[in-house]
């Protein structure tokens, strides 16, 4: 598996929109319309970026960082966000790979991360800091790693 950042070549980018066409997950249709508009700054942030992986010739997942993520807190700055392994490809601790790679592009001292997954990220060295009620989902957890 070999691990890059998005840099909007036209190739990489008709490659990686034609993958996310393919997800089944409303995250994956969130950055397709994104990367289709050419937003990447505007809506992940001045610090944004994609990642996507590749594995034998095939896109096998993807994610972000960003700097506020999908429930706003302003206290915080620099989120990994919208990790997905393809379902050909779990199983296999790829979500551990592409979380140190971002933490090691983040370039910070510390990172958060919201999801609706508990157990996930604690094993990554992550604790977890709130739970939202009131988001998009029942529940969201707030989890930071310092770095």
């Amino acid at each position: 598996m070999k691990i890059y950042e998005f840099k909007n070549k036209d190739k990489e980018r008709e490659d990686l929109l034609k993958y996310l066409k393919t997800v089944e997950w409303k995250a994956g249709e969130h950055l397709y319309k994104i990367i289709f508009d050419n937003k990447i700054k505007q809506k992940l942030g001045k610090d944004g970026k994609v990642f996507y992986a590749v594995e034998d010739g095939k896109i096998m997942g993807f994610f972000t960082l960003v700097n506020q993520d999908y429930i706003k807190l302003p206290q915080y700055d620099r989120f990994i966000a919208m990790v997905w392994v393809d379902p050909d490809f779990r199983g296999r601790g790829y979500s551990k790979d592409f979380i140190a790679y971002a933490e090691d592009k983040s370039n910070l001292d510390q990172i958060h991360i919201i999801t609706q997954h508990k157990g996930l990220y604690e094993k990554m060295g992550y604790k977890l800091i709130d739970v939202f009620t009131d988001s998009i989902h029942d529940k969201d957890y707030l989890y930071e790693k310092n770095l």
